[in-house]
């Protein structure tokens, strides 16, 4: 079965997402999802609105990391609407713990722009690197 256009435009976007965040270009990551997208997260069960993901992601890259991880993409599947990602991403914690994680995540677009977003991770190898609450909650002393 032969890929169409939209399928290889996808997954053309998800790779420039995943080199935009490697190179802590979150702006630039950001500006291919839609203004409304939601962000699911494995380690809070929970979807995020935009906003939130990237004070999140923000917060992590400068106040937890050394630098932003490196995200490596293994596999790419497209069908329909949707591009499923597996990653492997490493980073190291300010405190110098090594941060090596597997990822899968399952974007689903709206046009032509990143519309839902699920990241499937190893929470357990999340929580003891970064110290996560139970819930999934970052050990943050800011507000957002």
């Amino acid at each position: 079965m032969t890929e169409t256009g939209t399928s290889t435009r996808n997954k053309a976007t998800v790779r420039a997402f995943f080199v935009r965040m490697n190179a802590g270009d979150v702006a630039g990551a950001f500006d291919l999802l839609t203004d409304d997208v939601a962000w699911f997260s494995l380690s809070t069960r929970r979807f995020s609105d935009r906003d939130q993901m990237r004070a999140s992601i923000e917060w992590v890259n400068t106040e937890l990391l050394r630098a932003p991880i490196q995200q490596t993409v293994t596999t790419l599947t497209a069908e329909d609407d949707r591009v499923a990602a597996l990653t492997e991403g490493h980073a190291v914690t300010v405190a110098g713990k090594r941060y090596d994680q597997a990822y899968h995540f399952l974007f689903e677009f709206s046009g032509e722009r990143i519309g839902r977003l699920w990241e499937f991770n190893d929470t357990y190898h999340s929580r003891t690197v970064f110290a996560l609450s139970e819930a999934g909650d970052l050990p943050r002393t800011d507000p957002a």
